[in-house]
């Protein structure tokens, strides 16, 4: 697999309730980063009133030994880098497969 960047997987901790029964808000938490093959689907330019904002849809792979300790069940957000250290952003998952021939995990954000 070639390395074009790292991804970083977003979780969120706590979200309970204290002791006098008031809601206490949850956390999000960014795991390490961990390298990962990055595929632009699409990538649009839109100027807006205020000035220009990037929409984008990338495909990830990531090895799944390098990521089998994550909880990926309830993966819900990530945050990419390129491989320049530069930051693409953070992105919704919008699916998930297990790619059993390679042992990696494929991603579309």
């Amino acid at each position: 697999m070639v390395n074009l960047g790292s991804i970083s997987f977003i979780t969120e901790t706590g979200g309970s309730f204290d002791a006098n029964h008031n809601p206490v808000p949850s956390e999000k938490v960014n795991s390490e980063y961990v390298e990962c093959n990055i595929k632009v689907i699409t990538r649009e330019y839109k100027t807006m009133v205020d000035g220009m904002y990037k929409q984008a849809r990338y495909s990830i792979i990531v090895d799944w030994v390098k990521i089998s300790s994550f909880e990926l069940t309830t993966l819900k957000e990530i945050q990419l880098k390129d491989n320049k250290g530069v930051n693409l952003g953070v992105f919704q998952v919008q699916s998930q497969q297990y790619l059993t021939t390679t042992g990696q995990l494929k991603l579309v954000v």
